[in-house]
């Protein structure tokens, strides 16, 4: 039995075997401790600024529009360029972004364009970061070897993101913004600097940009049942992140402890997401597409609180299950084969 049981961890952890692959989880999760508390940070440099629930929806805007309309072309460069060289520049213009916003929080000049600019910035660096990063794993190990790297990275990802925001909550509420965001500036390039190191060949590609977007919408377009859920999960998510990502930290500014009880409901989120990854990992149900939209039913739970001026512990008890339900809906069904194909489903 214990031979069995060293078999099986030998094989669990077979990618990191790999110094490339060691390197790159490195390198994710040194990103994702700055990445954890930026939204968190960002969300209160503008109500510190004294903005409301407009300002607060043009800087989320800022920062999400850029990264979806940006993020096919981030697919067509991820297949003609060196990967290690995107992730690189990805995370340098990152850290450059939230190192010039930590700057102008600390030094009192920031303003809702000020703070959307950067979070512009910020934006395009994650839709070139994201193809490159999905691309990498399969260069660095074996397809056989794929399942176990993408839960090497997914597990102590998560993990990652419970803490982060009850840290990145209190050091807002007792140092302000501005530190959180340093912290996320440092972060990616600590991350670049290791990334510097990881030597990917270019991809070798045949055909024309132009052809490989034409025949990725083609792909996703044929497939109904990904067409048909990227559109009802784009209409449900958006509704819920005004709703909750939007309104909450206006909310807990105004009826509970500010950043500090925030962060403590964001941190409750991604334990959601720890336990769903879990439960993932054990359970693979035969109708898994109807398990996945099932999931999204949580997605009202988080926001009931609000609306009934519930204690911050309801709150934090929702925004779990809603994490859970959320690993789910990220579980669905088989990957398309086209990269083009897959962009578009995620940038929905």
């Amino acid at each position: 039995m214990g031979k069995v049981d060293a078999e099986l961890s030998a094989r669990h952890t077979a990618p990191l075997r790999s110094a490339a692959f060691r390197r790159f989880v490195l390198a994710h999760l040194v990103s994702a401790t700055g990445s954890a508390m930026a939204p968190l940070a960002l969300a209160y440099s503008v109500i510190g600024e004294g903005g409301g629930a407009g300002d607060l929806g043009l800087v989320l805007a800022t920062n999400t529009v850029p990264t979806v309309l940006f993020l096919l072309v981030g697919g067509v460069l991820a297949d003609r360029m060196s990967r290690s060289r995107m992730l690189f520049l990805g995370n340098l213009l990152a850290a450059v972004a939230q190192g010039a916003l930590a700057v102008i929080v600390v030094t009192g000049d920031a303003s809702t364009t000020s703070i959307a600019v950067c979070g512009f910035v910020s934006g395009t660096a994650v839709a070139l970061t994201v193809p490159a990063a999905q691309g990498a794993v399969v260069q660095i190990v074996p397809v056989e070897q794929l399942q176990q790297a993408n839960a090497l990275l997914r597990l102590p990802g998560n993990a990652v993101k419970v803490l982060g925001p009850a840290v990145g909550g209190v050091v807002v509420a007792v140092s302000g913004p501005a530190w959180a965001l340093a912290w996320d500036a440092l972060s990616f390039a600590v991350a670049a600097f290791l990334l510097v190191g990881l030597r990917l060949d270019t991809p070798v590609t045949v055909t024309s940009a132009l052809g490989d977007l034409r025949d990725g919408w083609a792909g996703f377009w044929s497939r109904t049942w990904l067409w048909t859920y990227t559109a009802a999960g784009t209409v449900l998510v958006a509704a819920w992140l005004a709703g909750f990502q939007l309104l909450g930290p206006v909310v807990a500014a105004d009826e509970y402890a500010g950043a500090r009880d925030w962060g403590l409901v964001q941190a409750a989120f991604a334990a959601g997401l720890l336990a769903g990854t879990v439960v993932c990992l054990r359970w693979r149900p035969y109708r898994l597409m109807v398990v996945a939209v099932a999931a999204g039913a949580p997605l009202a739970g988080p926001c009931s609180p609000l609306e009934r001026d519930c204690r911050c512990p309801g709150c934090c008890w929702r925004r779990w299950s809603r994490g859970s339900g959320s690993t789910w809906r990220s579980s669905r069904g088989p990957p398309p084969s086209n990269s083009m194909c897959h962009q578009a489903s995620w940038g929905g």
